[in-house]
């Protein structure tokens, strides 16, 4: 049988994301037990205590195990005891995939290694217990599997799925920019909410997505970012997903915000389309595990910013926070007619190329 890139001359010349449907293997990870070193090396010399937990005297101690295949896909979990834990890919210079971001929890992520190690790092001298080491290969094109956003490699064609896994055929799309320079770390733009990034997990399979809870000052609630052109569209979408209380998420700001898109992430809904004339093409589309991809088409009448915004049910836009609120993550702006695929952004704006 023939392969896809032998039937059809595909190129890219960026990475790119979409929507696919996968499985999960079985749990490959090395048996951690530290007083043996059972498939595990220490780096930096930490101090094992007990069975599964080890001490840190200096940031870098840990261990490392070689756990994974160059070039598949792993979603791998971990619980544990003790801030500052970080999982890594590589046993030096490596950036952390996830922190502990809490005194205990459990951190996941969902990536494609470069090299077979993963590495269990310290960031502070302390006492960790790491406990539930799961690394399970993902495999993707899976008719009915479970929904997850990926990231194809520069020319990799994107065979997209919807999230109940049924193929939607190949993702096309022109180049795009994505104006939003924080889609993610969103405590870097936030105004007047308590912003706590990697909350949760993303539709990407990472914990990194943030919780966005209005504060108690009688005032207006939201993310922002850079300004925009009068009378030009723009295309804004973010993923949002139910976290309490009944505030509904809206876009507002450009001084169209009289009448702006609102979406209730509880029940899945459009609440209000939008202006006409302002806003168009207003959507809400599910893509699993309870996240839904909100968007819309604004023309500003200014150029302040668009605003990701968390409102009152009744509408009223400045409140005082009854510490309910939403997770929100991957916020997009593209100076367009419409919403493309998800382009991820940490610090300055990114854009993907055209899929030819």
């Amino acid at each position: 049988m023939s392969t896809f890139n032998e039937l059809i001359d595909f190129t890219r010349s960026t990475t790119g994301t979409y929507l696919d449907s996968v499985v999960y293997g079985d749990n490959v990870a090395p048996a951690l037990d530290f007083n043996v070193g059972n498939n595990w090396t220490n780096a930096a010399t930490p101090t094992a205590i007990t069975s599964n937990s080890f001490s840190t005297v200096s940031s870098g101690a840990g261990y490392y195990a070689n756990a994974f295949e160059v070039g598949k896909t792993y979603l791998v979990v971990v619980d544990y005891v003790g801030a500052g834990l970080q999982i890594r890919n590589g046993t030096t210079g490596s950036s952390p995939l996830v922190s502990s971001s809490s005194s205990s929890g459990t951190m996941i992520s969902t990536f494609i290694p470069s090299n077979p190690y993963m590495y269990l790092r310290a960031t502070n001298g302390a006492v960790y217990t790491i406990d539930n080491v799961s690394v399970k290969e993902v495999t993707g094109g899976q008719v009915s599997g479970t929904p997850l956003l990926r990231t194809a490699a520069i020319n990799e064609p994107r065979l997209e799925y919807d999230a109940s896994g049924n193929p939607l055929g190949l993702l096309i799309e022109e180049a795009r920019t994505n104006l939003f320079r924080y889609s993610q770390e969103l405590s870097n733009v936030d105004h007047s909410l308590i912003t706590t990034d990697n909350a949760t997990v993303s539709p990407d399979g990472t914990q990194n997505a943030s919780l966005c809870i209005p504060t108690s000052a009688s005032v207006e609630h939201y993310i922002d970012d850079q300004t925009v052109t009068v009378g030009t569209d723009y295309a804004i979408s973010c993923f949002a997903k139910y976290g309490s209380g009944s505030y509904l998420l809206s876009f507002r700001g450009a001084s169209i915000g009289g009448n702006p898109p609102q979406f209730n992430l509880q029940a899945g809904t459009v609440v209000n389309e939008g202006a006409s004339g302002q806003w168009s093409n207003t959507k809400i589309e599910d893509v699993g595990n309870g996240w839904y991809k909100c968007s819309s088409v604004g023309n500003p009448n200014s150029t302040s910013p668009f605003r990701f915004q968390i409102i009152r049910s009744d509408a009223a836009t400045a409140f005082i926070g009854d510490g309910t609120g939403h997770y929100i993550w991957g916020a997009q702006v593209e100076q367009a007619s419409f919403s493309t695929s998800y382009i991820p952004t940490s610090g300055s704006t990114v854009t993907r190329a055209a899929d030819v």
